[in-house]
């Protein structure tokens, strides 16, 4: 069951698009990485505890309007780890490929499918999988 506050979410939206028009940093910072910060096998059985404490943060990326974009999403093995759906509001994007255990950047690369590639607006990422989505960024509002 999905809560839907779109109000909330309105605001939210609103007030983060307003700081950044206005130049404050403040209700995100822009230091997501591009890249995992700390590189482990995110498949395996036990991980490192530092991986359970989660870090409060909002963390933004700043794309150039219609630009390409690639997304990898790795599924971990962090508490449990379960089928995770994961959906880009405002978009649909192509799954240009999907795998078992941990995604390796230098040849997976290689196989993406660009011919025919299934559009969807929600991917679901079992567990210790991963799954590289591309879309264009063309979506001013979010």
């Amino acid at each position: 069951m999905e809560l839907d506050l779109p109000q909330a979410r309105t605001t939210l939206v609103s007030q983060t698009l307003q700081a950044y028009y206005d130049h404050i940093s403040w209700p995100f910072s822009y230091h997501l990485p591009m890249f995992p910060p700390y590189v482990f096998n995110f498949t395996a059985e036990y991980l490192p505890l530092v991986l359970e404490t989660p870090k409060k943060a909002t963390e933004v990326i700043v794309l150039d309007y219609a630009s390409t974009v690639d997304i990898v999403m790795q599924s971990m093995n962090v508490v449990a780890g379960i089928d995770h759906p994961i959906r880009l509001h405002g978009y649909s994007f192509f799954i240009v490929r999907w795998g078992f255990g941990n995604f390796d950047p230098e040849t997976y690369h290689l196989e993406y499918n660009l011919v025919d590639p299934p559009r969807r607006n929600t991917v679901t990422i079992p567990k210790n999988r991963w799954a590289t989505i591309r879309f264009k960024a063309e979506n001013p509002d979010v």
